[in-house]
């Protein structure tokens, strides 16, 4: 057996390659009903209520694993008791399908560890779950860290982060990319009154650094920082900047860990939807400010960095309305930036609002966001969840629903006002990646009480497999007559070998390629399993190592013991390349008499056209078909499973 781990063929080649002149298209590519997915590569499940409880969860960040691609963590400002706050902890280990948790963290006495806001959350590699959060000390807000090494049993009690004045927003990264110099090391970056402060932790969040300084040296506002790795170690910063009555994303970069920074608070020029990227909604503070993130999939775009905002309608501006997420990427470490794009789906003639932005990017490269919006409320007042992916850099983006229920944000009662401010419910809700999935989560009063939703995504799988059909495979241009199609199934490993799912899909003539993407797969070992309608079909040789959310592929061409009973033929000797038998005409798996009698009796009658058994494909039922069954039936030609 050969296995082939190579990048899938892009579908463009697949559909749009060119014929000879007298060939006929087995397959109307034109009535392809998998190109929407494709698109997306995103299927959508019922939202989940993450943790029932009694107190408000509000303000969500979301935190993925970096090793088991099945635990995501989640953490919230919870009011747990009358006159304080503290931070709620949950945690899916089946990749979203049901959650644990607590509304309130706890160290190793089980006593309440008391927070006040701004919570953040990083799982490390050593299967370290962090969270961050603001709490007073003093009469000021400083910047606390507790850690847990029991999966979120118990925590260690605050740890403030020295060198501290008065914090908010503070956002959390840990370096996830194993071939990362600084593989591990987790990163936080703050606002303070005179700007942009960072510090970093190298043993797991036990200790962390004294802080620094890391935008320009004024003292303007730059409240609400946004945090990314890059896969050779970097670290970015980005933050919303507002000066001479133009609103800015400010950015640092940093390639030695942290050390050392570069940085301007004029890195992007927006058209910010409202001042410092906040609107005001039904008396609440709703905010669509910056976000980064980088690719590290190792596929075209790895190591671009991609930036998201909110901006309106105006000149040098792709959105057309007041409110729309628009984004923009940089190739190198964020010294220039690309033209805006438009991610939301949106209309000059229906306004609407996308806000609490979200972005991650996956690990195949696809670009994810979600965020709450307006479009389904001609009021415009109230929300459904979305969210939008691209598999193509962002040149385009599929839109899809992720809540089934509508809600509008109000003020908490004010015995429950997160710092005594009537208009301010939190800033941000959640999204991360797996190696298999998406997962979003956000919060929301559709019951009068805020609370954690959350929705799974499961990313295509994407499946090439490489097949030549004996009939119609051309020697002598090494190449098969026509674009054809095939039927790909992948089955369970073990006895009864049943079907776990399956794709009719184009077969490319010169690439002997047939491409697909299967939508929530489980990664797992799979029998791969071709068939073409004139031919015996083929089984891998073995079950077969598949990646969910990656791309796979496997060569039937590439030596007769790539299939199953080694049940193959020659047809080439420079290269080799193996393929199928043909004749199979009646599909029962098996060339015998009967197809030789239905081929002569096709043959006899002259008949012309893409017919079953013109097995050479040429238009033509003759001599040359009759002999490809006869060959078969000599031979007691079937197919061999299992």
């Amino acid at each position: 057996m050969k296995l082939l781990l190579t990048a899938l063929l892009p579908l463009t080649l697949l559909m749009s390659e060119t014929k000879l002149p007298f060939q006929a298209d087995e397959m109307n590519t034109n009535n392809v009903s998998y190109g929407s997915a494709l698109a997306s590569g995103i299927s959508m499940l019922q939202e989940l209520m993450v943790f029932p409880s009694n107190v408000p969860q509000v303000e969500i960040p979301l935190a993925a694993h970096p090793v088991n691609k099945d635990v995501f963590a989640a953490a919230s400002i919870t009011g747990y008791y009358p006159g304080g706050y503290t931070t709620g902890f949950y945690r899916t280990t089946n990749g979203g399908a049901s959650w644990t948790g607590t509304d309130a963290i706890r160290n190793l006495s089980g006593e309440i560890i008391v927070t006040t806001g701004d919570p953040q959350i990083v799982i490390t590699p050593d299967d370290r779950h962090i969270v961050s959060y603001l709490k007073m000390n003093g009469s000021v807000f400083k910047l606390g860290v507790s850690y847990s090494t029991n999966s979120g049993a118990n925590w260690s009690s605050t740890y403030f982060v020295p060198g501290v004045d008065t914090a908010d927003k503070v956002v959390m990264a840990v370096d996830n990319y194993s071939q990362s110099p600084y593989y591990g090391r987790c990163y936080m970056a703050y606002s303070e009154r005179s700007g942009i402060f960072f510090s970093y932790s190298s043993n797991s969040g036990t200790t962390w650094s004294t802080v620094k300084k890391i935008c320009p040296s004024n003292r303007n506002s730059r409240t609400g920082a946004s945090i990314a790795t890059g896969p050779a170690g970097e670290v970015y910063v980005s933050w919303p900047y507002f000066s001479n009555q133009t609103d800015y994303i400010g950015f640092a970069s940093s390639t030695d860990g942290g050390i050392n920074w570069d940085s301007t608070d004029f890195a992007i020029t927006t058209k910010a939807s409202a001042p410092s990227f906040r609107m005001n909604l039904n008396l609440c503070k709703l905010n669509g400010l910056p976000v980064i993130a980088v690719d590290k999939s190792g596929g075209p775009n790895h190591g671009r960095i991609y930036a998201s905002f909110i901006e309106k309608k105006a000149s040098g501006s792709p959105a057309l309305d007041t409110c729309d997420i628009v984004m923009m990427s940089s190739t190198n470490k964020g010294v220039t930036w690309s033209s805006k794009k438009r991610v939301n789906e949106s209309s000059a003639s229906s306004k609407s609002y996308q806000l609490f932005h979200q972005l991650c990017i996956d690990k195949q490269g696809g670009i994810n966001f979600i965020y709450v919006d307006t479009r389904d409320t001609p009021t415009n007042d109230s929300f459904m969840v979305y969210m939008s992916r691209s598999t193509d850099g962002g040149n385009s983006f599929a839109d899809e629903r992720a809540s089934s229920h509508k809600f509008k944000y109000k003020q908490l009662p004010s015995d429950q006002r997160l710092f005594g401010v009537p208009s301010y419910i939190g800033s941000y809700i959640g999204l991360a990646a797996s190696a298999d999935r998406v997962l979003g989560i956000w919060f929301d009063n559709v019951d009068e009480q805020y609370r954690a939703y959350s929705v799974t995504m499961p990313l295509s799988t994407a499946l090439s497999v490489k097949l030549i059909p004996q009939g119609t495979y051309l020697s002598s241009m090494n190449r098969l007559r026509n674009r054809d199609s095939v039927t790909l199934y992948l089955r369970s490993s073990v006895y009864p070998y049943q079907i776990i799912d399956s794709a009719r899909c184009p077969l490319d003539s010169t690439s002997f390629t047939a491409a697909t993407e299967f939508t929530g797969l489980q990664s797992g070992n799979y029998f791969i399993v071709a068939d073409h309608k004139k031919s015996i079909s083929v089984w891998s040789s073995a079950p077969v190592a598949v990646s969910a959310g990656s791309a796979n592929s496997y060569d039937f061409t590439a030596g007769m013991s790539s299939a199953f009973g080694d049940n193959q033929i020659l047809v080439d000797s420079d290269p080799p390349r193996y393929a199928c038998y043909s004749g199979d005409v009646s599909n029962d798996e098996v060339i015998d008499v009967s197809d030789v009698s239905q081929i002569e009796n096709d043959a006899f009658e002259y008949v012309t056209g893409n017919v079953i058994t013109d097995i050479n494909g040429d238009g033509f039922v003759d001599v040359t078909d009759i002999a490809f069954a006869d060959y078969g039936a000599s031979n007691f030609v079937m197919c061999v499973t299992p």
